[in-house]
């Protein structure tokens, strides 16, 4: 099985990792023994970033406590690359996702190409007909502000960077690469074009150069899928994403052709509308679906068949069955909920019963696994507890508020489960009970033979297993 290195770039970009995040902790499964996300942001401030690289760090620390965990939730493995170099006995790295520039904090394009010591009148005449004062005296503390032809001279960089030197030192025949941008913006559209000419055969700047440029390599390209609005203080104009989106595609078009499989995805309604904050710790937008099915295409692009990627350029779109405002699982279509419902619902389920099962400490079937008050206090479930309700609830929380928005769960309580899929309600039972509830979970949990060594793994297993059960006998007709 493959290795799997995702580049990310830009605030679009980390926001589709954090939605694949929280699918893979649900037990979305993708196809690889090692997932190895690369963040690619100058905008060292950026919250999405941040929030992004918080939640894939609390799964990492999370998976490495249950080692020898398969088929459930938080089943991918996921390290950085510093976690790559540290095992293969090389020192000095950090564990960061994302990949460390030279500062642009308080820096403007001008500084940072030392525009006033250049020599050659003919090159700061070129550069002065190619950018404009505000492209050249913006700062880049917040990245690019929308701006690609400014982003490709900036990272460039990229290239030099040790993360990526060591990316390409590291690479082999059987791993795989997917990059995550937008096309609309000035990080990602300039990102992912640098990339793909670096993993051309002829252009020589990493150690396995070779292999680079004949493994699968698999893209989404993000169009607009939300609306900013006129903000005086600010330098993105949301109304030319469009334009800059027909240029960028007329590009890809003509130069972008080392990609074995490249997926497509935006709103035509832009119904999302954020602030128009240029970037920093205030830029924290609301998670979206487009960025939950553009994460998608990273499961499906890891089913493929290398014989298939090899021969063919592969294209692909994405749709929902109902083209709703606010969608439902019931919108989305069989092959999309073939792969994420049964997960959703199974740690929702487990995060809805977990108490339920705390105060089973004592009982035969705690006993057996070692499902004591200990555990239930240790620093394990703890970290557990906290990202669910740090990062799957409030991701879905942010999912259900937005204008395109994604609500799949109904309002429940412990003892009252029967409104758990939105818009299709589980059956009660006589006297009003729901056919559904903690007895019936605590039973399902005890059918369950573990074969997981440690308490962390069976706990994890046990849970998943429970819930799966209980989706397939109680929910899974309702999707």
């Amino acid at each position: 099985m493959s290795r799997l290195f995702i580049f990310a770039i830009g605030g679009t970009g980390a926001r589709v990792l954090k939605s694949l995040g929280n699918l893979l902790a649900s037990g979305v499964q993708v196809n690889a023994s090692e997932i190895i996300p690369i963040i690619i942001d100058t905008d060292e401030q950026n919250a999405d970033t941040q929030r992004t690289e918080n939640l894939l760090k609390a799964y990492r620390d999370l998976r490495n406590q249950i080692p020898d965990l398969n088929g459930s939730f938080f089943h991918n493995k996921i390290l950085s690359l510093g976690d790559l170099a540290h095992q293969g006995g090389v020192n000095g790295w950090g564990t960061n996702f994302t990949i460390k520039f030279q500062s642009t904090t308080g820096k403007t394009l001008r500084d940072y190409i030392n525009f006033p010591f250049l020599l050659d009148f003919e090159t700061k005449s070129l550069l002065e007909l190619l950018y404009s004062d505000n492209n050249l005296d913006d700062s880049l503390t917040y990245g690019f502000l929308g701006s690609p032809n400014v982003g490709c001279i900036v990272l460039d960089e990229l290239i030099k960077t040790k993360e990526f030197q060591y990316f390409g030192s590291i690479i082999q025949p059987r791993d795989r690469v997917f990059i995550i941008s937008s096309i609309f913006g000035g990080t990602g559209a300039a990102g992912f074009p640098l990339l793909m000419n670096n993993f051309k055969p002829s252009a020589g700047n990493i150690a396995n150069q070779g292999i680079l440029s004949t493994i699968p390599i698999g893209a989404i390209t993000v169009l607009p899928y939300f609306t900013l609005p006129k903000n005086d203080e600010s330098r993105i104009d949301s109304t030319a994403f469009y334009t800059k989106s027909i240029a960028a595609l007329n590009y890809y078009q003509n130069n972008i052709d080392r990609v074995n499989a490249l997926y497509y995805i935006g709103d035509s309604q832009q119904s999302g509308t954020y602030e128009n904050i240029q970037g920093g710790g205030q830029q924290q937008n609301d998670a979206n679906f487009i960025e939950v099915a553009a994460a998608l295409s990273i499961v499906d692009f890891m089913q493929i068949l290398e014989s298939n990627l090899t021969d063919n350029k592969i294209y692909k779109e994405f749709s929902v069955q109902n083209d709703n405002q606010h969608l439902r699982f019931s919108d989305l279509g069989k092959d999309t909920n073939d792969v994420i419902a049964a997960s959703l619902v199974s740690l929702k389920l487990t995060d809805i019963f977990k108490v339920t099962v705390e105060a089973q400490v004592g009982s035969t079937f705690a006993v057996n696994n070692g499902f004591t008050k200990d555990f239930f206090i240790s620093g394990f479930y703890k970290s557990f507890s906290e990202f669910i309700n740090k990062h799957f609830n409030q991701w879905l929380i942010e999912l259900e508020r937005n204008q395109r928005g994604f609500s799949p769960f109904g309002q429940v309580t412990e003892k009252d489960l029967s409104n758990l899929i939105n818009g299709n309600p589980i059956e009660k039972k006589f006297f009003g009970s729901s056919a559904l509830g903690a007895n019936q979970f605590v039973d399902e949990c005890s059918k369950v033979k573990s074969k997981q060594s440690t308490v962390n793994g069976r706990f994890i297993d046990v849970m998943y297993q429970a819930s799966q059960s209980t989706f397939v006998k109680k929910i899974s007709n309702l999707i």
